[in-house]
């Protein structure tokens, strides 16, 4: 730690509730031998204001990444679970922290020394009897994390400094009395509601679609029908892990090659090499085919270009993968599937809209009934033979049946304060047509008790958006030199 806590003198025992934050199942990602390595032909993951970021630097950050990640989410293990084998996301994860170190180094942010002392003094896994353990605290860090305490308090450093960037990007939010009483009505308004829903039906046979129809819709959605190109690849797949083992292994995968073009193009190798047989792809287009191979999208054209009987050798791209031997066994061009193999479904998709319009004309037709006062809710109900659902109180957070959450439909619902009916809209099972039976506004003592956590709702959000808006506005002047599935 720092020479502060290093010299300090406290009891040598390890505390045995450590053990609930120690996380043996959690591997921090290092460079893992990546340094001066390029992937997809560059050095470097990207640029940020110009600068450049060298694969060995994201790595690092990456492992510091994960180190508050872990820290952040401690005890939480699905979580990050989730987090940690995503690594396109941890690496989007790092990409954002570098972001924000930049913005720190540009504002001139410092944290001294003081600063991460107090941090790590105040958490709560390395304080035993009010007083601070520098043995939990060195377990933790070189055993369960595997740094040292220098690194760690670096990472600590870097943590404080990327949350007071955050409040410095944020400090100039604030939120205006209206919107602390719309946090405040999103939580507390209620309403008593009726509702019906008008289905489509499917069994209406007055619905005819001509030939007319079929051939015009056609002629319009083409594209809709072309099917793509597809190949079909036989090929060999050799794994390695790690750089250093790719290189060795790259040379003998082109000797196979040579081996491979001496018998004729068979896909086979010497018994001695290998023993494994070819596998097939079958036919295949490059929207199919992405899954079964983790390449670029630059390689996956070039192996959509080559002929058929070509052979060439593909590498995936990241630290641990795969070197493939490919043969192109056969190629379909795109095309156009004839008019006669899509009537059928260009018949189903223009009934389903013309059924789709006319239940949108039948729950227009009763909602414009009802507002004259012609027919009674419950009657537009009963013509439309559909069962009317009522409702006690709800907030905007309960769910309805048949529709799902309620908070879009209490905007829709609500559009209007005075409403009595809602207009017609779609939800999954069909049109709804809603009913006000009972409001209940806010309760101005709740309101009055609550404000403050109201108010820290609202800012919250709003801070949240001018965050995500300003990374937005920052990404524009940084780029990405690499696929972040490959690191």
């Amino acid at each position: 730690m720092l020479k502060l806590f290093r010299k300090k003198n406290v009891q040598k025992k390890i505390l045995i509730v450590l053990a609930i934050f120690i996380i043996p199942a959690f591997v921090l990602w290092g460079s893992g031998g990546l340094e001066g390595e390029k992937i997809q032909g560059s050095a470097y993951v990207g640029k940020i204001d110009g600068k450049k970021i060298l694969i060995k630097d994201f790595l690092s950050a990456r492992k510091v990444a994960q180190v508050q990640l872990l820290l952040n989410y401690m005890g939480q293990k699905e979580v990050l679970e989730q987090i940690f084998n995503n690594k396109q996301l941890l690496n989007n994860i790092t990409w954002d922290r570098l972001l924000l170190l930049n913005e720190a180094e540009k504002r001139k942010i410092k944290v001294p020394n003081e600063e991460v002392i107090k941090y790590i003094a105040q958490s709560p896994m390395f304080v035993h009897n009010g007083k601070f353990d520098v043995n939990a605290y060195n377990y933790f860090v070189e055993r369960s994390l595997g740094l040292t305490p220098r690194a760690f308090e670096e990472a600590i450093r870097e943590f404080i400094m990327i949350d007071k960037v955050k409040k410095e990007i944020v400090a100039n939010v604030d939120v205006k009395e209206e919107e602390i009483l719309e946090a405040a009505r999103k939580k507390l308004e209620k309403a008593k509601l009726s509702y019906f829903i008008i289905k489509e039906d499917m069994a209406d046979k007055t619905i005819e679609v001509s030939q007319e129809e079929i051939k015009a819709f056609y002629d319009d959605n083409k594209q809709k029908f072309e099917v793509p190109e597809k190949v079909n690849l036989e090929y060999l797949e050799f794994g390695y892990s790690g750089f250093e083992e790719k290189k060795a292994l790259m040379p003998v995968v082109e000797r196979f090659v040579k081996d491979i073009k001496k018998q004729n193009g068979k896909m086979t190798l010497p018994e001695k090499s290998s023993g494994q047989e070819s596998k097939t792809t079958g036919m295949v287009s490059l929207q199919e085919i992405v899954s079964q191979f983790s390449f670029s999208e630059k390689t996956f054209n070039e192996l959509f270009a080559m002929k058929s009987e070509d052979m060439k050798v593909f590498a995936d791209e990241g630290f641990t993968g795969k070197i493939y031997i490919i043969k192109t066994l056969d190629k379909e061009p795109p095309y156009v599937l004839p008019l006669d193999k899509v009537t059928d479904t260009i018949a189903q998709i223009i009934e389903e809209q013309k059924l789709a319009e006319k239940t949108q004309e039948k729950a227009q037709e009763a909602y414009n009934k009802i507002k004259e006062g012609t027919i009674t809710f419950e009657h537009a109900a009963k013509e439309n033979n559909a069962k009317i659902i009522q409702t006690e109180y709800v907030s905007r957070n309960d769910y309805l049946e048949n529709i799902g959450p309620s908070n879009d439909v209490w905007e829709i619902v609500f559009e209007d304060v005075n409403t009595t009916f809602s207009k017609p809209f779609a939800v999954n099972e069909g049109i709804v047509l809603v009913r006000v039976d009972g409001f209940e506004p806010i309760d101005v003592v709740i309101y009055a008790q609550e404000k403050e956590s109201f108010k820290n709702e609202a800012l919250s959000k709003k801070q949240s958006m001018a965050l995500q808006i300003w990374f937005n506005e920052k990404s524009k002047k940084a780029e990405k030199l690499i696929d972040f599935r490959h690191i």
